[in-house]
């Protein structure tokens, strides 16, 4: 194994679903646990101007371009027109919220069904991810019929968890 140039740490690429489910979740958590940023300098010259705000948890809604061409929109409940507007809103892997598996996303085999951690090793967000099958394809939950599931191939960052580098 040598450095994956995708994760930045030790990992075998291409190998990933080979490895113990133990492995596999831990590396998920070690990805979670790694932060990244935008650049220090960056972070100052923008707290350094009187304009600046930032908004920790909160909602953003109603975002709409002005004519005047400024960005408007509610934090919270409060109505702000910005000159830029920066929203780390992040993602989440949740097939429950994909409109085109609405009809069946709960046929689909998660990693919080199949995996039960070792304490102090659980994450929340690992559950979440779908339990892919060697060939990238959904897997029914246990006691669930849905052989159509094996016809569904999963090549973007949801497939992490059970491959390591997503195919995207």
């Amino acid at each position: 194994a040598g450095i994956n140039p995708a994760t930045a740490y030790p990992g075998p690429p291409g190998l990933a679903y080979a490895l113990p489910e133990d492995v596999r979740w831990r590396d998920q958590l070690l990805r979670n646990r790694s932060v990244s940023s935008v650049m220090e300098d960056e972070v100052k010259r923008a707290v350094r101007s009187d304009r600046f705000q930032l908004h920790l948890n909160a909602s953003l809604s109603d975002v709409a371009v002005g004519s005047d061409g400024k960005v408007g929109g509610r934090v919270g409940a409060k109505p702000y027109r910005f000159d830029f507007l920066v929203a780390g809103t992040g993602y989440r892997v949740d097939v429950s919220t994909r409109p085109e598996l609405a009809r069946f996303h709960q046929s689909i085999s998660l990693w919080g069904d199949r995996y039960k951690p070792a304490p102090g090793d659980e994450n929340e967000v690992g559950n979440y991810f779908p339990y892919l099958g060697a060939g990238f394809q959904f897997q029914p939950r246990e006691g669930v019929k849905a052989p159509f599931l094996a016809n569904i191939h999963v090549f973007n960052p949801s497939g992490r968890l059970s491959f390591d580098t997503p195919v995207s």
